[in-house]
């Protein structure tokens, strides 16, 4: 009896190839992006939660210096600049004794006596950056934003490396709701001192404010990262 012949396996055609895969490729197309969305909306979500606690940091209104007075001798009362260092046995004329004995009061809380000395260290050098970067600080606490940004301004044509005092002035303009206005300085900031946490953070603050999501959860990371590194 004779053996039937086996047909032989069909071999899988480029024609085949062209006719199943439309359809595959929709359903691969289709399947990668429902997943992309998942992931998508998945990391929105994280990066939404871990900008849902971030704050503006608090304004840094003085420099450290050595020989800034201890609190303890600060038990002037006079509102005359020069005769307050001369209680301390200070040099009245000593922009340098004025800046820090406004920085001290500053501390405290003593907005009015940190304001005449901060103006008085000014008086006798205009060029003192962190003079100017105080006074307007203590000006903003006062909710004299435009008085203070005059020295804002001025602190940072002194020093345009001086990220703390784009920071306040940021600060400054946030107070009074200027987010927009805030940004351009907390950039600012980042450039000229890209470890400064307290400008990346700023920046996340006035970019989430604003709806910059993923630019603000780029710096606010960066914040973490450089307040872990300096264990903060």
């Amino acid at each position: 009896m004779a053996r039937r012949k086996r047909k032989s396996k069909q071999p899988h055609t480029p024609e085949k190839e062209r006719a199943l895969s439309p359809r595959l490729r929709l359903g691969l197309g289709v399947a990668a992006v429902v997943l992309g969305i998942g992931l998508l909306v998945g990391l929105r979500s994280q990066r939404l939660a871990e900008l849902d606690d971030i704050e503006l940091s608090d304004i840094v209104p003085y420099a450290e210096s050595a020989s800034a007075q201890p609190l303890a001798r600060l038990t002037e009362t006079s509102l005359n600049p020069k005769r307050a260092a001369a209680q301390l046995g200070l040099d009245p004329n000593d922009h340098e004794a004025h800046y820090n004995l406004g920085r001290e009061h500053h501390v405290r809380g003593e907005l009015q006596q940190a304001i005449v000395h901060y103006r008085q260290a000014i008086k006798l050098s205009d060029s003192d950056a962190a003079a100017h970067n105080g006074l307007a600080s203590a000006l903003a606490a006062q909710k004299s934003v435009d008085k203070a940004i005059v020295h804002f301004r001025r602190a940072v044509e002194i020093d345009p490396s001086y990220a703390e005092a784009y920071v306040n002035w940021g600060n400054a303009l946030i107070s009074r709701g200027d987010l927009e206005g805030s940004i351009p300085l907390f950039r600012q900031a980042v450039a000229a001192k890209p470890d400064y946490a307290k400008a990346h953070n700023n920046l996340a603050v006035a970019l989430k404010r604003t709806g910059r999501l993923n630019e603000a959860y780029h710096h606010i990371t960066e914040a973490q990262r450089l307040q872990r590194a300096a264990g903060e």
